[in-house]
Formats: C-alpha cells, sequence, structure tokens
C-alpha cells in the first residue's frame, strides 16, 4: 500500500484541484487505504467499522464463512515498529495539507484505531510522538464546533497524544497564544472552546491525570480576556459568558488539577490570573476550597481534647531571616492563594464553617500573630492568639501585611442577604443566628472582627507602619465601625480601645489620607452609636483641639475642615447632655496658657453663631449652639456629684467661655436662669472653705454678662449683689474681680432712668465698714482687697490699673468716673478706729501690715481734701486710751511723710502740745517694776506701749525737720518739744537701778536701750535735738559706762558669770560708747526716705510683738496701773 500510494501521489494531488468527480474517487480510494492500513496494523474490522471510515467493511465482516480462519483477524497482523518515514504513513500524513482531499477525518480516525488497538505496533507512543507535529494541528483544527461530530474521537486522540508527549501540545498552545499575529489569537479561542465544551463527567473520570495538562490551555483563554487586542478581550469574554455551568466546571477542574501539579513559577501566574477571573467573575469558584487550604495549611492540628496528652502547636511563620524555611517565592505564592482565598469568602462563594476557621486560623499567623493556637473539641473550633509583632523594617512583613490586610478588608466589606430557607432552619437563638445576625445580612467577615480588634490593639506604634499598611488597617477599621455590629455588648471594650489608639494618631506625624480616614472612622462612630461616641468623646475632643490648636483653621486643609464639621456634629448631638458641663470639668484651669490644647479656641472656631440645635426649643425659641455651654452649667452644674475642685473648674472655665469665646447676645432664657442660679450658688456654698473653690470666675462671668445686657439690669443686679456680698464673706475675691464688677455698671448708667449710684461700690463699701469694725471677722485677704479697690480708685496711680481693666470690660472710650470719689467720708470714723487698734491676728504678717498701710494712706488721702478733717481726725481720739493713741498717731505720721503731703504736715504742728502732753503723760504714767528681772518684759503690756513712744519720739523729730525745711518757722521755738519731753525721758532713765542692768532678764536694759536708738536716730536724721542736749546726754552716757564697769568688777569677783550672758553685757557697752562716740564724730546723714520706711518697719515689728504677747498671755495680761486706759 505504501508503494502504491506513492506511485499514485502525484496524480492523487493533481486530483486535488480536478473535477468533482475524479475528487470523489481520490477521496474513496484514500478510504480505503486508511482502513486496510488500520486492519494491516492489528486493528480489528469490528472495531473499523465503529469508526466508520467505509461503509462496506461491516458486510463483509457479518458474511465471512465461520468454518475458515479469519485471515483478517488482527491476531494474523505482523508485528512492526513502523515510524512516520513508512510510505503508507508518510503519504498518508502528506494528505493532511491538502483540504480538497477531504481526509482529515478518516485520517483522524486511523491514528485514533492505531492508538486504541494497534497491536502490531510495538513502538506505538515513540509511533504517536513522531506523527505529532503533522496530527496536532488537525486535531486543533477539529476542536472547533464545526467539528462536534467527531469530538470523541478527535478529544480522545488528543488525550492520547497529550499522554505520549504533553510538552508538545502546550508548546503548541503557547505559539498560537504568544503570537504577535492577533488573528491566531483570536482564531484559536474557538478551539480552546471545543476543547472545555467537549468534556464530560465520563471524560474527566477516565483522562483524571491527565486533566493538569489542560490546565495551561484554560488559563491562556482567561489571559485573552486582558488581551492587548479588543477583538480578542471581546470573544474572550463573550466565550467565557457563553460557557455552562458543566463547561466551567470542566474547565476549573483541569485547572486546579494543573495548580495542583504547578511548580512554584508556574503557579505565580496561575493564581494572578485565577485572582483576576474571580474579580472578574464574582460567582466563579476558580479553585474548590479544600485545594486551596490543603496548600496553604502547615496541617498540624490538636483536637481540644487531647490538649493535655499533647502541648498546643504553635505557628510562627514569620521568623528572622536566617529561620527562614521558605523561599521568597514561596512566601509570595502563599501570599497570592491568601488573596485569593479571601478574594472568593468576600465574593460568598460556598463555604463550610469549619474551612473558615482553618483559614483564619492561615492568615492570623500569616501576619505575625503571636502564639497562636488551633483547636478542635468534636466539632467546636476555638482559635486563640496573642498579640501582633511586627517589624516596620522587615520587607517581607510588611508585604505580607498589606496582602492580609487587602484582603482582610475585602471579607469585612463584604455583605449579602441570607437566604430565607436559612433562617427559617436556623432557631433564633443559635450562635449561628446570633452572630451573623441572619435577619438582615451575612458577611464572612463576622469570624474576623476579633482579628481586627487584636491588630489594633497589639501595642504596636502604628505610626511606624508605613502609610499604605496604615492605611489598609485604618479602613478595615472603618468598615468594621461603618457595616457590622458594634452595638454587642461583647464588642465594647473592643471597640473603645481601639478607638482610643486610632483617635491618638491624629495628632502624630502621619499622612493626611489617613487623618481623613481616621476623622471618618470618628464621624461613623458618632452616627452608629451615641454610647459608645460618649465613651471616646473626651479623647476625641482634646485631639482633634490639639489638631485645631498647632494648625489654626486653614480653610484649604480638608483635615482641619473635617475635623471641624465633625466636632460641630457632636457638640450638636451631645449638647442637651451635659457635654459642655463635662468638658469644663475636665480642662484644668491651670492649663489657661497650654499652647497645644485651647479648648476655647476649638469652641470660637466651631460654633457659629448661627448653629441650632436640632429639635430643641425653648417656649418656642431656638436653642443656640452658643448659648449651650453656659445654659448647660447653669442648668446641670449644681444637680451632678463632683468634688468641689472640679466644681470650681466648671465656673473658672464658663467665665473663660464667657470672656473669650461668646459674650453676648444670650437668649433671654439663659439670662432668665442666671438669677437662679446664682442664689441657689449661694446657698449651696454656704458651707464651704475659702480654700474649697474659686468665685471669682462666677463674679466675672456675671459682670461681663451685665455689661452685655444692660437691659435686664432689673433681674441681675440683686443676685450678683447677693453672690458679691457672699464672696466677700465667705471667699477670696481678687481685686480685678472687683473692679470688673464695678465697671460692668458703666453700660446700665447709660439707659435713661436708672440711677448713677453703683450698687457694688456700695457693697464695697458697706464689707469694709464691716471689716474695719471686725463684724465679719473677715479674711486678711478679703479686707486687704476691700481697702485697695477703694484706694487705688482714688490715688492716681491705680487710675492706670483701673483703667487697664475697664477697657477689657467696656468697649466706649470716655472719661472714667471715681467709684469712691464723695463716698470715703462716711468710711473715716471706721478707719481711725481701726488704725487704733492692735491687730486681732495671731501673728502680724505682711498682709496684716498692708491693710494698716492702706488704711492710713486713706486718712490721709481724705485729710489731703480737706484739711480740716485733720481735726475731726485727732478729735476721735482719746487721750487716757494712750496705746491707741501712739498707734494710731505713728501710722498717720509716717503716711504724711511718706506721701509728701506737707501742707497736712505743718497742721499737724497746731496739735504738738497735744502730742507733748501725750508722751509726757505716757512716760511718767507707765508702771515698771524695775527691782525684779522680767524675762518676758517684751511682751508686756508697759514695753508695748514704751515702743510706741519711742517710735512717735522719732516720727515727730523727722516731722519737725520736715517742717524746717518747708515752712518759715524762724518765729517758732524749735527747743520747745525737747525741753518738754526730756524731763520726763530723764525720769524714766534713772528709774532704772544700775545694778540690776548686769542681771539676767533686766527691764531697765531693754529702756536703755530705746533710749540709744533714739540717740542714734537723731544723728543720723541731724535733729537739733542732739545740739541742744549734748553736753547733758554726753555726761549721762559716760557717767553710764563708768558705772557699768564698776558694777561688772564688782560681779564678776563675786561669782562666775556664763558666757553667753558676758558676751551680751559686752555689746551693750559697745553700743553704749558707740552711741557717745557720735557727739565728737557724727555719722553719716540718712536719707528721709530710709529713715520714714525704718520707722515703718519698727512700727511692724511693735504691731507683731503685740499680736504675739496676745498669744502668749492671753486675756491675763498685766498691765500697770493705767494699763486699763493703756
Amino acid at each position: 500500500m505504501g508503494h502504491l500510494h506513492e506511485a499514485t501521489f502525484d496524480s492523487l494531488i493533481m486530483h486535488n484541484q480536478s473535477s468533482n468527480e475524479c475528487l470523489f474517487n481520490a477521496q474513496v480510494y484514500i478510504r480505503y487505504s486508511v482502513a486496510i492500513t488500520a486492519y494491516a496494523f492489528g486493528c480489528s474490522l469490528s472495531q473499523i467499522s465503529t469508526l466508520d471510515i467505509v461503509p462496506s467493511i461491516s458486510n463483509v465482516v457479518s458474511h465471512l464463512p465461520q468454518s475458515k480462519r479469519n485471515t483478517l483477524h488482527a491476531n494474523n497482523a505482523t508485528v512492526t515498529q513502523p515510524d512516520e518515514k513508512l510510505p503508507i504513513f508518510h503519504c498518508i500524513l502528506k494528505y493532511l495539507n491538502y483540504n480538497h482531499l477531504n481526509a482529515n477525518e478518516c485520517i483522524i480516525k486511523l491514528f485514533y484505531s492505531l492508538s486504541h488497538w494497534g497491536q502490531a505496533i510495538v513502538n506505538r507512543d515513540e509511533f504517536l510522538s513522531n506523527c505529532m507535529p503533522q496530527l496536532m494541528p488537525n486535531i486543533w483544527k477539529n476542536l472547533t464546533p464545526s467539528f462536534d461530530y467527531l469530538s470523541s474521537v478527535n478529544l480522545d486522540l488528543l488525550m492520547r497524544l497529550i499522554n505520549v508527549n504533553a510538552g508538545y501540545f502546550q508548546s503548541y498552545i503557547q505559539n498560537i497564544f504568544e503570537n504577535d499575529c492577533w488573528e491566531n489569537r483570536y482564531q484559536g479561542l474557538d478551539n480552546l472552546y471545543g476543547l472545555f465544551s467537549k468534556m464530560d463527567a465520563e471524560f474527566q473520570t477516565e483522562w483524571l491525570k491527565l486533566l493538569c495538562h489542560l490546565g495551561p490551555a484554560f488559563s491562556y483563554l482567561v489571559q485573552s480576556l486582558w488581551d492587548k487586542e479588543e477583538y480578542v478581550r471581546s470573544k474572550a469574554f463573550a466565550i467565557m459568558r457563553a460557557f455552562t455551568t458543566l463547561h466551567l466546571r470542566s474547565a476549573f477542574r483541569c485547572w486546579e488539577a494543573y495548580f495542583l501539579t504547578a511548580t512554584e513559577e508556574q503557579k505565580v501566574p496561575l493564581l494572578r490570573q485565577m485572582i483576576q477571573l474571580n474579580a472578574l467573575f464574582p460567582d466563579w469558584q476558580v479553585l474548590q476550597w479544600e485545594s486551596l487550604l490543603e496548600a496553604l495549611e502547615p496541617g498540624l492540628y490538636m483536637d481540644l481534647i487531647d490538649k493535655h496528652a499533647q502541648p498546643p502547636v504553635t505557628y510562627d511563620l514569620l521568623k528572622d531571616d536566617d529561620e527562614t524555611l521558605q523561599t521568597v517565592e514561596s512566601q509570595n505564592i502563599k501570599l497570592l492563594m491568601i488573596t485569593l482565598a479571601m478574594q472568593m469568602l468576600s465574593n460568598h462563594l460556598s463555604i463550610a464553617q469549619n474551612q473558615v476557621y482553618r483559614l483564619k486560623f492561615i492568615l492570623i499567623q500569616q501576619m505575625g500573630f503571636q502564639n497562636c493556637h488551633y483547636f478542635n473539641d468534636g466539632g467546636d473550633i476555638i482559635i486563640d492568639f496573642g498579640p501582633l509583632r511586627y517589624n516596620s523594617e522587615n520587607i517581607a512583613q510588611i508585604a505580607s501585611m498589606m496582602s492580609c490586610v487587602r484582603g482582610l478588608k475585602k471579607v469585612m466589606d463584604s455583605f449579602a442577604p441570607l437566604p430565607a430557607e436559612t433562617v427559617a432552619v436556623m432557631a433564633s437563638q443559635s450562635v449561628e443566628h446570633s452572630k451573623l445576625h441572619l435577619s438582615e445580612n451575612t458577611s464572612p467577615g463576622v469570624y474576623f472582627i476579633d482579628v481586627v480588634f487584636k491588630m489594633i490593639n497589639s501595642g504596636i506604634d502604628l505610626t511606624q507602619l508605613g502609610h499604605m499598611v496604615l492605611k489598609g488597617w485604618l479602613e478595615t477599621f472603618l468598615i468594621v465601625i461603618y457595616k457590622h455590629n458594634i452595638l454587642d455588648s461583647e464588642c465594647e471594650r473592643d471597640i473603645v480601645n481601639s478607638m482610643k489608639v486610632v483617635i491618638g494618631l491624629l495628632t502624630s506625624n502621619i499622612s493626611e489620607e489617613n487623618k481623613l480616614l481616621i476623622l471618618e472612622i470618628l464621624k461613623c462612630l458618632l452616627r452608629r452609636s451615641d454610647h459608645l461616641t460618649a465613651m471616646v468623646l473626651s479623647k476625641q475632643i482634646m485631639a482633634l483641639g490639639k489638631l485645631l490648636t498647632k494648625h489654626g483653621l486653614r480653610h484649604s486643609d480638608p483635615v482641619l475642615l473635617k475635623a471641624k464639621q465633625f466636632l460641630k456634629s457632636a457638640f450638636l448631638r451631645f449638647a442637651v447632655a451635659g457635654l459642655f458641663v463635662l468638658l469644663f470639668k475636665n480642662q484644668s484651669t491651670s492649663d489657661s496658657n497650654n499652647k497645644e490644647m485651647d479648648l476655647f479656641f476649638v469652641l470660637r472656631t466651631v460654633i457659629d453663631p448661627e448653629d441650632t440645635i436640632p429639635d430643641e426649643d425653648i417656649h418656642g425659641e431656638p436653642v443656640y449652639l452658643y448659648d449651650q455651654p453656659v445654659r448647660d452649667v447653669l442648668d446641670k452644674l449644681m444637680k451632678q456629684q463632683m468634688d468641689r475642685k472640679a466644681f470650681s473648674n466648671v465656673l473658672s472655665n464658663t467665665s473663660r467661655y464667657v470672656e473669650t469665646v461668646h459674650s453676648h447676645p444670650y437668649s433671654l432664657s439663659v439670662l432668665n436662669e442666671l438669677p437662679s442660679f446664682l442664689n441657689a450658688l449661694t446657698k449651696h456654698t454656704a458651707d464651704w472653705r475659702r480654700s474649697d473653690w474659686d468665685i471669682n470666675p462666677v463674679l466675672i462671668m456675671s459682670a461681663r454678662l451685665l455689661k452685655e445686657h444692660p437691659y435686664q439690669y432689673s433681674s441681675l443686679i440683686s443676685p450678683i449683689q447677693t453672690v458679691f456680698k457672699h464672696g466677700l464673706q465667705h471667699c477670696v475675691v481678687q481685686p480685678k474681680t472687683a473692679a470688673k464688677l464695678l465697671a460692668s455698671y458703666s453700660s446700665v448708667v447709660l439707659i435713661p432712668g436708672v440711677s448713677s449710684e453703683n450698687p457694688f461700690a456700695n457693697v464695697i463699701l458697706e464689707e469694709t465698714k464691716n471689716c474695719l469694725s471686725s463684724v465679719n471677722r473677715p479674711s486678711k485677704e478679703t479686707m486687704q482687697m476691700l481697702l485697695q479697690v477703694i484706694f487705688w480708685d482714688l490715688k492716681p496711680t491705680g487710675q492706670k490699673w483701673y483703667m487697664e481693666i475697664e477697657k477689657t470690660t467696656t468697649d466706649e472710650t470716655r472719661e472714667r468716673t471715681r467709684y469712691f470719689q464723695n463716698k470715703i467720708e462716711s468710711l473715716l470714723p471706721h478707719l481711725v478706729n481701726f488704725l487704733k487698734l492692735s491687730s486681732t491676728s495671731q501673728q502680724f504678717t505682711k498682709k496684716d501690715f498692708k491693710i494698716y498701710n492702706i488704711a492710713s494712706h486713706l486718712v490721709a488721702y481724705q485729710c489731703s481734701k480737706d484739711a480740716s478733717q485733720v481735726a475731726n481726725v485727732l478729735g476721735l481720739l482719746k487721750l487716757e486710751e494712750t496705746p491707741e493713741c501712739l498707734r494710731f498717731l505713728n501710722w498717720f505720721g509716717l503716711v504724711l511723710l511718706s506721701e509728701n503731703l506737707n501742707v497736712l504736715l505743718l497742721k499737724m504742728l497746731d496739735y504738738e502740745s497735744i502730742i507733748v502732753d501725750l508722751l509726757v503723760q505716757t512716760l511718767y504714767n507707765v508702771k515698771i517694776d524695775f527691782h525684779t528681772p522680767d524675762l518676758s518684759f517684751s511682751y508686756n503690756r508697759s514695753n508695748e506701749v514704751l515702743l510706741l513712744c519711742f517710735v512717735l519720739l522719732r516720727t515727730w523729730a523727722l516731722l519737725k525737720i520736715r517742717c524746717r525745711s518747708i515752712g518759715d518757722l524762724q518765729d517758732m521755738n524749735q527747743t520747745s518739744f525737747w525741753f518738754t519731753v526730756w524731763p520726763a525721758l530723764r525720769r524714766l532713765l534713772e528709774m532704772v537701778e544700775l545694778s540690776t542692768l548686769l542681771s539676767p532678764g533686766s527691764v531697765g536694759i531693754s529702756i536703755w536701750n530705746m533710749f540709744l536708738s533714739l540717740l542714734q536716730f537723731l544723728f543720723v536724721a541731724r535733729s537739733e535735738a542732739v545740739i541742744v542736749n549734748e553736753y547733758e546726754w554726753n555726761s549721762l552716757l559716760e557717767d553710764l559706762l563708768e558705772k557699768l564697769d564698776e558694777i561688772g568688777n564688782s560681779i564678776f569677783m563675786q561669782e562666775e558669770q556664763e558666757a553667753e550672758r558676758v558676751v551680751f553685757i559686752a555689746n551693750f557697752k559697745r553700743r553704749i560708747a558707740k552711741t557717745k562716740s557720735m557727739f565728737d564724730t557724727p555719722p553719716f546723714e540718712v536719707p528721709e526716705n530710709t529713715l520714714i520706711n525704718q520707722l515703718l518697719l519698727e512700727l511692724r515689728d511693735v504691731m507683731r510683738l503685740e499680736a504675739e504677747s496676745v498669744v502668749m498671755q492671753g486675756n491675763s495680761r498685766i498691765l500697770t496701773q493705767n494699763g486699763a486706759s493703756i
């Protein structure tokens, strides 16, 4: 047959171009030749007849004689080893190139029969492999839908050839679909469609082991969906849509087989194609769950019931580089598989619950969670895992984290309606029902919510994650807050902790995009749950406040604008729930200069004048958000339980809000609530200590509201006065606060018909009188404040202080009116009486000194305005009240000197005779026991009187010196004062027994020291007294020294003295000698101001001594005979 065909080959080729009749004869010739060839190589006639190559074989076979040996039986065939060069096969294979011969079908059937039944061919696989180059194009062509009738033979032959040499088939397809000519790729799609549409279950079972070799063919079909040529893409997409479910299962089974047998290099593009195809057709399960999970998981699980027999196996897939057992490529493959699995899960492809848990276990290991454990207790699966470990410098872990988070985000964002039948068969109280909320939608993300929370709450510095990783985390968390059931009480703690971590990022150095994501999370939580928002609201306001404080409000900055929008929404939502009381409570007053977080700048920035609280009105009047902080405090402050420090904090911040954020206008409802609040506040704090709270903010706020709403004065002034009195009597009111109250009435005075009498000035005068009279037992701070406020209002030096305060309180620029200009006269008797008395406090402090000093200045100021008042002032003194007179005259005289009120100083000379009589009477009548030593003489009333007397002597000496320099006093006797006083002073010195001077506790030394101080003072002041009395005083000191030496020598001879006493006596003698030397060498002259200050300090010491004596001796102080009067 081979030689016959070789001989006729050329003529047959010519028939390819001949008429139909000749062509038909040639085709018949080829068909019978094919059948004979098949028979020759071992195929039986019955097998050949099943292929229907020629129509008459079946008849021949049925009429063969039964008694003779069948020479046509396959067992009679000669066993050979043919190849493609055998003449018959050489010619038959060439016929495939001539289409008009129509030999394609019978030749395919020939090789089909040879591959199945050609028993005579020993080298069948080698023979088929050699014929592949000529057969494969025809087999490929026959895969198209037009050759469906030949599909079983053609597809079976293809699988035989693939079994022989699969690489050739794959190479052949590769040449087609990687060809630069798009038409080849376009035509090849039909063949692929034919290939996968002709597979049935029987075929897949028969060729199960070879299905993996068809996987690459389907990959090329999928690849064509993204071909660069539009025609190819469109046709590929149409073919994909034309596949039935059976076709897809066949294709995906081939793909799955290819996946299971592919190398790592092959799996990378394969997995990417699977991911792409599943993304394009979400309903298609491109890979079976079990195959995917088995490829991912380590396969090491333990049952919960065996945990005592075997310790749990933990997995940590993210070890250090030197411990890594997987290559970068295998790690990449694993990430691709996880991506595919999470994508398929997010597309709601059917999956068993245990498979979800297996996938979750794989995911948490890949992400880097520590101490991961998987337990299976009779079907109840438990997954336990610890915090996340993350190394931001590990590139492999960064890539792994990004991939896992991307898949996790898809799963969390995936929701689908649950089928009604599923709801019907599941008990409403089951765990699954509760978990999935089957009445609405189902999401596989419910299994991964704990992963999201643990991811955020692992203690990782989220700022080190990098922009993209952090963005993925935040987007995933946003999905949880936005779509999942966050109202479940089990999630409450995790949500709150996660929110705190996320909120803290707002003030960190992260990208603007991530900050916007965080703000969206806050907004979403606010919209979904008031309860959860309230639990982190303070932290939110603090973080956003820091953000706004740091950057201000730039309208071009989306982060700041969104922060403002959120804060405004939060304020509106929680305004009526006591939000502002909480804010003011937590905002410490010590943070007033806090540059990091300025709450009042935030409030001023966020709240707009037109903002109103929705669904709220009072008597038909809208509730403005600007008013709500004050309304909140007025309504809720005293209804809440809080400590006094926090209470005071709220008041301070409310006052700051009124002053710096919103001072006017306030609605009538707020202004009407203020009087009730002030009255209630007075009662509420009646038994509080001064140190418990600060009333100044309340008064400042009230003053500002009165100033800004003067037409409400009739209802506001009385309660403000009440609180003001309460503050003066029971609290510490600052001078600045009182000044603001006084200034606030200036706007009320402008209303026609309103009295110009300042009610707050009247309160200050009334309370000052009570304080000076010790009616209310005032605090030193309050008394000092009252006197300062009055004094600064009258003195030019205090005018600047008042004007600065009034500028911040009133907007008008007009000449200020003094509040106490014509009211000080009524205060004068109280001031004089106060200066007469010693301090009632147990310790005479700097505050006491300031109080006496200011009181004396007020008396001097009033006298300076009307010199005739001097007579009235001195008329209030009684000479029999010696200490009181001395005390007042000292204060009054010193203030006249310090203030340079020379007119009054000259006026005082008119009363010199009275002063002299007072001094002489005091020196003559003071009762002192000079014989008995008294160690406590310093605290004796007589000592106090003498000290006051000697201070007055020096004060009057300065007064005389000043008057000498400013007036013409030549006609007056300049020495009469000392001539009159000296005898009484000398008598007092002579009463001192010199023998007692050296005794411990000697009273005489104290008196002599007073005299020596007087002499020294007169010397440095350049008084005429030292000239007039030079001889007598010098002699007196000389005699004193001589007698002290005589007495001292005799005493030392008799008994031994203590060292301390010896030093004391030596110092006393040295002081006498030093004073005596001044008569020979006068000391330097000391400036008058220094002397005045020295006398004030000595007067302060006397007052302090008086206060201490009260403590030591109480009411049993020993007085002299005239002590009662003294």
